[in-house]
């Protein structure tokens, strides 16, 4: 039996939002969506990386303490 097909219409609308009756949904997303939504992505991966660094930091002086 192939994979049921989900189409994006199903998932268009966030939870808890009704469409009005006679208007149409518009799902494109602004420049101002997307500029957004990169400004979060690379926030997300700025303290990603921060946190890495830190990370590698202390793993360098545990074994710099181990070696002693």
């Amino acid at each position: 039996m192939p994979p049921k097909t989900i189409k994006p219409a199903q998932h268009s609308k966030p939870s808890g939002q009704m469409e009005e009756e006679g208007k149409s949904e518009d799902n494109t997303a602004t420049n101002g969506d997307i500029t957004d939504t990169m400004d979060a992505i690379n926030g997300i991966k700025s303290d990603l990386l921060s946190q890495a660094q830190r990370m590698g930091a202390a793993e360098e002086r545990i074994s710099q303490a181990e070696e002693e």
